[in-house]
């Protein structure tokens, strides 16, 4: 025989953190078809082209912006460790395509 040694308030707050995080896993999934819509109207050379000298492109605001999301919320909800390199993010120029791009979308 098991005997269930969980308080009700324990129960209740796994059963809120997994609501939470169902509906956090529910919004980024929104927000990265609205992405996806926007970036499929773009082609290759403006996603890296930067708005001035010195500037970054949508590209390199792309990969920063996943980077950041993949580092403080995707791994922080799996609970898993991240590995990022922020420099890389911003320090290219030209090279991953809009296909290639898309993929790296969260």
């Amino acid at each position: 025989m098991t005997v269930d040694t969980s308080s009700d308030s324990e129960r209740d707050g796994e059963q809120l953190w997994a609501a939470m995080r169902l509906e956090w896993l529910n919004l980024i999934d929104a927000a990265q078809s609205r992405l996806m819509h926007c970036l499929h109207q773009l082609s290759d050379e403006q996603l890296w082209q930067p708005p001035f000298p010195g500037g970054n492109s949508i590209a390199n605001q792309l990969l920063h912006v996943c980077g950041n999301l993949r580092q403080w919320v995707i791994d922080g909800i799996r609970q898993s460790d991240s590995s990022r390199d922020r420099a890389a993010e911003f320090s290219a120029i030209v090279g991953l395509t809009k296909l290639d791009l898309t993929a790296s979308v969260i």
